[in-house]
């Protein structure tokens, strides 16, 4: 493996690491407990993921999936210009979100009629 992808691969496990680390003191947990947990994640992860080949794309599902909800919960019908002004789309990548969200809605049965 090459000591870029070395770096990189201990870059990824520090970042992890310092992130719990202080997901914990916002928690209000303890300092060494908190370096304890850090450490455990991360060498958890380097664990248990060991050998493989993980591809995290820009933008997952998840999160995806919250900024669709707030272009959703915003729309009002006919607002494709100012949405795609306000979460940085095309008109056309705006109109792909409301359908995207209104099917996922409509299949679950929570979609609102209002706008369509």
């Amino acid at each position: 493996m090459s000591s870029s992808m070395a770096k990189i691969r201990h870059e990824l496990f520090t970042e992890i690491e310092e992130n719990v680390i202080r997901l914990c003191k916002e928690l209000k947990i303890n300092d060494d407990v908190c370096k304890k947990i850090g450490c455990g994640v991360s060498d958890f992860i380097a664990d248990f993921y060991a050998g493989q080949v993980i591809y995290f794309p820009a933008q997952t599902a998840f999160r995806r999936g919250k900024k669709d909800m707030q272009i959703y919960k915003k729309f009002n019908g006919n607002n494709y210009t100012e949405l795609a002004r306000e979460f940085g789309y095309s008109d056309s990548g705006i109109r792909k979100v409301i359908a995207r969200v209104h099917k996922q809605a409509r299949q679950q049965g929570t979609y609102e009629t209002s706008h369509f």
